[in-house]
């Protein structure tokens, strides 16, 4: 299922008021939503309505971290409001029948809820755990400490070819990279979370790129347009490394490679276009400089050669507090 992001977009679906908390009411299904974008709040807050008998009004639904249309997460922390079982209009469904001390009624009763609000979601998404907050101020957004978000590359290596073979320079792109390459180095079981760059990547620059885009900096020009004035962009990104692995060994060998950055928070579209600026730097399309300190010296200029990376590979792993 294609979700339009994780935040719910449209407001029409709070304008439908409570609904009678008979078991009936909130087993019916909810047919007068077809106006509002599919998105995973809306997705998880139905499933939420059917089990609870709650509106999600009542429900206040809070999470770690908005993912943009295309992006996925693995980490997503999500709160609800939820009143007591014995209040809950539909508590039969979470009540327990254990009645001996070997096992924890309480942590029964988490595995039941998971396991109900699970049985009314798609496929592609998955409560992983139920636990009781430790407070009741908690704010799974301003109470991280950091972020950690992944993103998945695969691509061409740049091989130097025998002179002779090709016009110009020794160094080329292979020609498959020119001619449907991200059609050749795909595969079924892909499930559209790896971009598979269509350049040949001159790999051997990763390692000083992300040493280059740690630390504390004005990050200005990898953020959307919209947020470059409208707040500050200072900050420390407090890790950027990669790991790669071989994906094929052919003639021109193709790799995969997963980057992992993390943050106190991110500014809007930031890791996306970080990721892009090294592809960008990688392929030769934006000129690599001697000078460590060239990136952030024209945050203008540079904005306006980066391109961002596909929403596709990128997914938030973990939320530390």
């Amino acid at each position: 299922m294609l979700f339009r992001s994780f935040q719910r977009q449209s407001s029409t679906s709070s304008s439908l008021g409570k609904r009678q908390r008979s078991g009936n009411q909130a087993k019916k299904k909810i047919n007068n939503r077809s106006t509002v974008p599919t998105t995973v709040q809306e997705t998880l807050e139905d499933a939420l309505e059917f089990y609870t008998g709650l509106c999600r009004q009542e429900l206040r639904t809070r999470f770690a971290g908005r993912t943009d249309s295309g992006v996925h997460a693995r980490g997503q922390v999500v709160v609800v409001s939820l009143p007591p079982v014995d209040e809950l209009p539909n508590k039969d469904i979470f009540t327990t029948e254990n009645t001996e001390n070997e096992v924890d009624p309480s942590a029964e009763r988490l595995w039941k809820i998971r396991k109900s609000i699970n049985s009314r979601l798609p496929n592609d998404i998955s409560i992983e755990d139920v636990s009781l907050c430790d407070k009741e101020c908690f704010d799974p957004r301003l109470d991280a400490k950091r972020k950690q978000y992944s993103y998945s590359l695969r691509y061409r290596e740049l091989v130097t070819v025998e002179p002779g073979n090709y016009d110009g320079d020794e160094k080329r792109i292979h020609p498959i990279c020119l001619k449907g390459g991200p059609n050749l180095l795909r595969t079924a079981l892909d499930s559209n979370q790896v971009w598979i760059c269509p350049w040949a990547l001159d790999d051997s620059k990763f390692k000083r790129y992300c040493e280059l885009l740690s630390g504390f900096h004005d990050y200005s020009a990898f953020v959307h347009k919209e947020a470059r004035k409208a707040r500050n962009n200072e900050m420390t990104v407090n890790r950027l490394t990669f790991n790669r692995i071989k994906f094929r060994d052919d003639e021109v060998p193709i790799w995969e490679v997963r980057f992992l950055v993390e943050s106190k928070g991110f500014g809007r579209s930031q890791v996306r276009n970080m990721i892009g600026f090294i592809v960008d730097v990688c392929r030769g399309h934006i000129k690599d400089e001697v000078s460590t300190n060239w990136v952030w010296k024209n945050t203008e200029q540079l904005a306006k050669q980066i391109n961002a990376a596909p929403a596709c590979g990128l997914c938030l792993e973990h939320v530390i507090y």
